[in-house]
């Protein structure tokens, strides 16, 4: 017990420093999908391209100890009408399941973030998972990725209607590049705490 006590304190400081390394050992999804979001914004061929290209690339480079799915039939349709489609399903080797849920954005268009997220939030997941992703295709100038971010942010902590209630601000995860950005925000569904972590990706802007 002693030893263990001694360990905490010593790992402290390097917890509090970079966050990211203490969260991705708790969730180890977090850190795969951004692995395979670094690779994607590697390549070319993928900073044209639509969401569901995007997401099913992603999902391809996880490792194989996933089982991934993308386009899965899953819940109703945001009209409550007709089955609807998360992006991605992914499975860890515990059986656990993780939904995603990806969009491209050239701006802060509060509607259709509303729209993804209220979404994924309920429509899709009947069991009440705990841990969701939203991946926002950010596709933006040079140098206007951080705007964007404070933007992003500002709305989902302040203007954003989830359909369970926030817990506070969001919290930024670190990561290891300057073009890709991870806000945690943490909600209550039926007394227990669940998690969406938002991450947002950079890419070229489109030609006209």
């Amino acid at each position: 017990m002693k030893d263990e006590i001694q360990f905490i304190k010593e790992i402290k400081p390097i917890i509090e420093k970079n966050p990211f390394v203490a969260f991705s050992n708790v969730i180890p999804l977090l850190n795969d999908l951004m692995k395979a979001s670094y690779k994607l914004q590697e390549n070319k061929i993928f900073w044209n391209a639509d969401e569901d290209t995007r997401t099913r690339q992603i999902l391809d480079l996880l490792p194989q100890k996933y089982e991934a799915k993308d386009q899965s039939r899953y819940g109703e349709s945001g009209t409550g009408i007709k089955q609807g489609s998360i992006d991605g399903v992914v499975k860890d080797e515990s059986g656990t399941e993780y939904f995603l849920e990806a969009f491209n954005l050239e701006y802060i268009d509060t509607n259709n973030i509303t729209s993804h997220i209220n979404k994924l939030e309920q429509n899709y997941d009947s069991k009440g998972l705990y841990n969701k992703y939203v991946i926002v295709y950010c596709n933006l100038a040079e140098n206007k990725f951080e705007d964007f971010t404070k933007s992003y942010q500002q709305f989902i902590d302040s203007e954003m209607k989830f359909l369970y209630s926030k817990n506070g601000d969001s919290k930024d995860i670190e990561t290891k590049y300057t073009n890709n950005r991870i806000l945690k925000t943490s909600h209550l569904r039926e007394g227990k705490e669940v998690f969406l972590y938002h991450i947002l990706l950079k890419f070229p802007k489109k030609d006209k």
